[in-house]
Parts: structure tokens; sequence; C-alpha cells
């Protein structure tokens, strides 16, 4: 047996080593490889799984050994490896978020494969190939190849290897970004079954971190929390600290909600502690952001100020300019909360400056407005008040046309297959009548038998039109009613904000001939200030609001007598499928008060914990 075989199958041995406590062995037989092996094709592959066993654990590493396989293809000229090896590189430095680097090195990867047709068909590169366009949010290039290596693999029967698991994360994470939750968890949850059958329990974590991701989506939070502890543990287990890291975060986030501050800084002090020995600065930022707001919450303001400023430092020294100016943003927040309005201003300049994030500007206009108004200075605030409006108007009608948009995608999408469940019935009806053609040749004598077997399959096939005309016409009565019930919302939204702003200008004309320009500008403040606490607003909004959902009303109040008028309030904006945001926004108060005015409508409506208050107001 040549040297050369004998060392191929010793690798291929080594690789099938997977559980936790071979993982050392396993590399330190790889890394003896590694010494003593010549420079050819088996360097190559041994390289390639030094890459995969660091990728996770040791970022610093992964890069040396992406490098050297780059060096070594291209000593050989080994296309196959020469696309490996980039894609490797640009995942390490992505995953050092150092994402121009990145892009560079992806680049290349994509050239390699393009241009050699002998990578076209292979399963591995398109699976590559497709986290290569993720990693570059090209997401439509990425679904469509995902799509075309799925069918490839399902033809083959390899659909239940890593690679077929792989891909089904991929498409899972594309549509999490996408806000598609029914998708995000179908692809997660058939990924996770792949994953379990291999005993791949790195990847069954990353799938559990996606499921937990739905779960909190649709307000399951405790079933989300259990979700990332299952993979936390894994991660732990397996010494992959970055993600370790992240789901860490996570967890952190979920107990905020549930009430256990305690148990929130626990965690995020875990997560600056990991992004200190990672050397990871976006996150240690993020830790001190995330410490600085309990603070902050729970009054210790100077505490708070100290955490967000050190990870404020940290963001402006590394310019990573969407982080810092979220970081900003809550800064600016908690010198407003602390009272000093000046250096509130001065952290919300500096935001603004910055901030390329439409909901990031105008939460900075709005908490810089109300700065201003503490100061006395309502010229400024008013100003202010008007941009954060004009903003936020923006970024809801992009978020209306959107889902109109998507609407519209499912409606079409039915469409077509009713039209090919209807041709498939016509050409079952052509088949019957063929059939009954030849049995008309061989019963000449039965020709009422016959005639009456044509009438049926007409009334059939007829019977069969009007049920299908009735569907199509059915799915666009809904997309019609849909397109009235926002148009009906987004006219509520503009009269509101317009009703608002005639005040404000015949406030104005009034401070022109008023000599009490202070005064006068005092009470124009407290007209801008949302307007919320004139009942007539609400009487016009509960008569548009009847128009479109008729007996809504007055069924609540049948069924639940005890419901005040701001109860009844917060149910309508629910009813329209308001987020909690544009709710906090519409009512002028916290986030934080839209979740206890939830909690105290779900005990007064008797909703246990297991059922969605959503889901109970939108059956009305």
């Amino acid at each position: 047996m040549k040297a050369s075989e004998s060392l191929l199958i010793l690798f291929l041995t080594i690789s099938f080593l997977t559980s936790n406590a071979q993982e050392n062995k396993k590399l330190d037989s790889l890394l003896q490889l590694y010494n003593t092996a010549s420079e050819n094709a088996d360097k190559l592959s041994i390289l390639q799984e030094l890459y995969d066993s660091q990728v996770r654990t040791n970022l610093e590493m992964s890069l040396k050994y992406a490098q050297e396989e780059i060096v070594l293809a291209t000593k050989l000229n080994d296309n196959y490896y020469l696309f490996l090896g980039n894609f490797n590189l640009g995942q390490s430095y992505y995953l050092l978020e150092k994402r121009d680097t990145a892009r560079i090195f992806l680049d290349k990867a994509i050239s390699y494969r393009q241009n050699n047709k002998a990578l076209k068909n292979n399963i591995l590169i398109n699976s590559v190939m497709a986290q290569t366009y993720y990693y570059l949010v090209e997401d439509n290039k990425s679904l469509t190849l995902l799509d075309k290596n799925l069918k490839l693999q399902d033809s083959l029967n390899t659909n239940s290897t890593n690679t077929y698991g792989n891909d089904l994360l991929l498409k899972a994470r594309i549509y999490q970004i996408q806000d598609n939750v029914e998708k995000q968890l179908d692809y997660a949850l058939k990924a996770l079954k792949v994953f379990e059958s291999n005993e791949n329990h790195l990847k069954q974590a990353d799938a559990l971190s996606i499921i937990a991701g739905t779960d909190t989506r649709v307000g399951e939070i405790k079933k989300g929390l259990d979700h990332h502890l299952q993979a936390l543990e894994i991660y732990k287990k397996f010494n992959d600290k970055k993600r370790a890291m992240v789901t860490l975060n996570r967890i952190g986030s979920l107990y905020v909600p549930l009430g256990n501050r305690s148990l929130s800084k626990k965690y995020f002090e875990e997560v600056l502690l990991s992004a200190k020995e990672q050397n990871l600065p976006d996150w240690e930022a993020i830790a001190y952001d995330r410490l600085g707001g309990l603070e902050v919450e729970a009054g210790n303001y100077d505490t708070g100020i100290e955490f967000l400023e050190k990870g404020v430092a940290i963001l402006r020294k590394n310019k990573s300019k969407f982080t810092l100016g979220l970081a900003l943003l809550n800064l600016g927040n908690a010198y407003y909360d602390k009272k000093n309005y000046n250096k509130a201003i001065q952290i919300l300049d500096e935001c603004l400056s910055i901030s390329e994030k439409n909901h990031i500007i105008y939460r900075s206009h709005k908490f810089r407005s109300a700065s201003y108004e503490e100061l006395n200075n309502f010229e400024q605030a008013l100003q202010d008040y008007k941009k954060f409006i004009a903003v936020r108007d923006s970024v809801w009608n992009i978020d209306k046309s959107k889902q109109i948009e998507e609407l519209r995608a499912i409606y079409d999408t039915e469409k077509k297959e009713q039209q090919i469940v209807l041709q498939e019935s016509e050409i079952k009806l052509l088949e019957q009548k063929e059939k009954v053609s030849k049995l008309q040749k061989s019963l000449l004598g039965s020709g009422l038998l016959l005639a009456l077997g044509l009438f049926g399959l007409g009334f059939y096939g007829f019977k069969q039109r009007i049920k299908h005309n009735k569907l199509a016409k059915e799915k666009v009565d809904a997309e019609l009613d849909f397109k009235k019930k926002e148009l009906t919302t987004h006219a509520l939204h503009l009269a509101k904000k317009n009703e608002v702003l005639e005040s404000l200008k015949q406030k104005a004309e009034e401070l022109k001939k008023s000599e009490t320009s202070q005064n006068g500008y005092q009470q124009l403040i407290r007209t801008i200030n949302f307007d919320l606490k004139d009942d007539n607003n609400w009487e016009n909004f509960s008569k548009y609001f009847q128009e479109v959902h008729k007996d809504f009303n007055s069924t609540i109040k049948q069924k639940f007598p005890d419901v005040t008028s701001n109860e009844l309030r917060l149910m309508s904006l629910l009813k329209m499928n308001l987020s909690s945001k544009e709710i906090a926004n519409i009512l002028n108060i916290s986030p934080e008060g839209i979740k206890k005015a939830r909690y105290r409508l779900r005990k007064k409506l008797n909703i246990t914990t297991e059922d969605s208050l959503q889901d109970l107001i939108l059956n009305f």
C-alpha cells in the first residue's frame, strides 16, 4: 500500500470521530497528520478538517488554516480547495465581524465557482455557495440555490446528510431575517430532525436557537427560553464560545419581560466576560449597554450611565455606526430620565448625526423634543416633534406597504394553485369523456345510457367550474376587504395627525397676536403632547373603527362589561394587529407601560398564560 493511501485511510478514520470526548484526540491526530503530510491533495483535506474543527472555538487558528489552504491550493492549482479556502477565510472574517475584509474573500470564492464548470453541480459546493450569498446579504440568490440543491439531494436520496440539514437550516435563517415566522419554524424543525438523526450536536443547538426565535416572536417567551437554555448547554459542552455568548445575551434579554432582572444581570455579566475573553469589542459594548439599561430602569442612573458610557466609548473607537447609534439613543434616554436634559440633547445630537436607521432617528427626535420641552425651548421642541412624526409616518407606510405586497403575493400564488387544480379537473373530465366514447362504440344500443352519462359528466364539470370560480371570487373579495381595512386604518392615522397639525396652526396664529408668547408656547407644547387626552379624537377613532370592525365594541362590552374605556382603546389597537411599539407610540406611553396594560387586561379577561391575548381579540 502506498504511503499516501495509508495517510488517506487514517484521515478518513479520524474524520468519523465526532463525540465530545474524542474532540481533543481528533485534533491531536489531525495535527500529527498535518505535520507529517506531503504538500498534496491529502494535506488540503487535512487543512479543511483543521479549519472545521477550529472555526467555532478558535477563529484566529481557523484563519491560519484557511490561509494555508489557499496557498497550497494555488500551488497545486486545485480549484475545489481554492473555492473552499476563500470561503473559509471569508467566513472567519465575517464571524470576527470584519465584514469588508470578509466580502473580498467571499467574492473570490464566487469567481472560482462561476469560472469552473466542474464545481457547478457539486452538492457541497452549492451549499457553501448559498452560505456565501447569505453572508453577502443576497438572500434571494441564496434561496434560489438552496431550493435547487435540496431538490437535487431529494432526487439522489441524500436528504438525511448534514449538508441537507445545513441547507434547511440556512433557509430557516433567511426566513428569520425576512420575518416569515411560519417558514422559519418549518425549516428549523426539519433541520433539527436531520441533525438529531446524525447526532450532530452543535447543529442541533443552532436549530434550537432558531426555533427559540420563533417562540419569542409569537409571544411564547418561556418556551423560547427553554430552547435557548438547551442550545446554551450544547454550546458550552462543545466549547463554542461565540455562539454561547450570543445565546447568553438572548437569554438575558428574555428574563427582562419575565420580570427576573437579577437573572438578566447574571447572564449579561457572563456576556461581558466572554466578550473580553474572546477580544470581541462590539459584544463587550453590547453587554455594557444591556447592563446599563437594567440599572437605569431600576433607577440607578449613575451606575447605568457609567455602563452605557463604557459601551459608547468602545463603539466610538471601533466606528460601528449602527450599534453606536443605538447605544447613543439609550444613553441619551438615560440622561433624560436622570433629568440632565442638556446632556441628553448633546448625546442625541451625536446619535442623529451618524444614524442611518429610521427607527433610531425618529426615537431620537422624540426624546430630544421632550428634553427641549423640559428646558422651556418650545420652538425647538416643536421642530423635533414634527420631524419625529414625519419619520415615524414614513416607517409606518413602508411597513404597511410590505404587508399589502405580502398579501398580494399570497393571493397570486393561491390563484395559480386554483388554476392548476381547475386544469387538472378539466383533464380528468376529458379522460372520462374519452372512456365514454370507447364505451359508446361497444354499446351502440345503449344510447339512452350514454346520453345520461355525458350529461352527468357535463354537469360535473360545470359544477367544478362554479366551485373554483367561487373560490377565486372569495380570494379577490378577501384582498379587497383587506385593502379597505388598511386604507381605513391609514386614513385614521392621517386624520389624527392632520387634526393635531391643524390645532397647532391655529395656536400659532393666536401667538402672533398675543403678547404673552411664553404662556402661549407652553400651551402649544401641551397641545403637541400627542393630543391623546382629548376624547373627541377617540370618538372619531371609534366611529371609523366601527365602520371596519362592526359590532366589535358592543361584543366586547357584552362579554366583558367591566372593561374600561382605556382598555377598550388598547383592545381596538390590538384588533388592528398593531405591534406593541406602534401602540406605545400612538398612546404616548412607554413599551413597558404597554406590557403592564396588557398584563392587567389579561387578568381582567381571565386569560391563562398559555392563551394569546392577541389571538383572542383578533377572533372577535
